[in-house]
């Protein structure tokens, strides 16, 4: 079995990848995999992604914080928009409503970043 860092050097570099030319009859009888190894190997592939995904992650946030990124304080309406994922109706009516709150800024409407985010968990928590 490859090792990640193995795999992801190779498709990193530029040569052909491995190939296996052989037909499925060319296998032996009894190496025929069975739906319980298929599955085990399904499970244990779901365990590396999780783990290769919260590795990439942490490696990430590592980054932004050495690098000092700092997440946007105000975003204008159309950064609001595709952070919501809504367009610009909603957003006039959640104005209207109160869902959100926002400044306005010589005719632009701005919205803290920190209160979307908040929306955002709030209306994943009610549904």
């Amino acid at each position: 079995m490859h090792e990640p860092n193995e795999i992801l050097n190779e498709i990193l570099s530029d040569k052909p990848a491995e190939t296996h030319n052989q037909n499925p009859t060319d296998y032996p009888a009894d190496s025929t995999p069975t739906a319980e190894n298929i599955l085990l190997a399904a499970v244990e592939l779901k365990a590396s992604l999780d783990d290769f995904r919260k590795t990439v992650l942490n490696a990430l946030e590592q980054k932004r914080v050495r690098n000092h990124i700092r997440e946007p304080v105000w975003l204008n309406s159309r950064e609001a928009q595709q952070m919501l994922k809504i367009c610009s109706k909603t957003l006039y009516r959640y104005r209207q409503q109160n869902l959100i709150g926002f400044r306005v800024i010589h005719k632009n409407y701005l919205y803290r970043y920190s209160e979307i985010v908040s929306f955002i968990e709030n209306k994943s928590n009610c549904l």
